[in-house]
């Protein structure tokens, strides 16, 4: 005989925040965020439409190049699988530092099964996001004493 299909309900926000439970944080709602702590550092979840997305935000200092960190963010992308990195500005003009996961989930068995993987994915990506990073402002600072070795006057002797 056939395999019986697994009968399996669609996935509601009390399964999410049962799910972050069973995991060992403490999820807290508000509206339709849903936010834990790990370490300290406070995550989001958002649910629509069976898109599920974990997001992490960091906020930017002044001395952070920006240009550097959007080309940081797009190479992250490009190599970490459902991993996205980005900045965003709100109104206050406040811009912040957006790490996210994002993929589809359809029943509380699958989110149980993959949420682990997806804390892992962000956090890799993190990590990975801050090393290129590190690795384009070396470059950058390599450059320019390359230039500024370059450019320096000769020594003149002074008697």
């Amino acid at each position: 005989p056939d395999p019986q299909p697994v009968e399996s309900t669609p996935l509601t926000i009390d399964d999410i925040e049962i799910c972050i439970r069973k995991e060992g944080y403490v999820p807290q709602k508000a509206d339709d965020v849903i936010s834990f702590k790990i370490a300290g550092e406070r995550y989001e979840v958002y649910y629509l439409e069976e898109k599920f997305t974990i997001l992490k935000k960091f906020g930017i200092s002044d001395d952070i190049d920006k240009d550097i960190l959007l080309k940081a963010c797009s190479q992250a992308h490009d190599e970490i699988f459902m991993f996205r990195s980005y900045t965003h500005t709100y109104e206050n003009d406040m811009t912040v530092l957006c790490f996210e996961v994002e993929t589809y989930v359809y029943s509380a068995a699958e989110l149980e099964r993959y949420f682990p993987q997806y804390l892992s994915v962000i956090n890799a990506g993190i990590d990975r996001q801050r090393e290129i990073y590190q690795q384009l402002v070396e470059e950058v600072n390599s450059r320019k004493a390359e230039t500024t070795v370059q450019t320096m006057p000769e020594a003149k002797v002074v008697s």
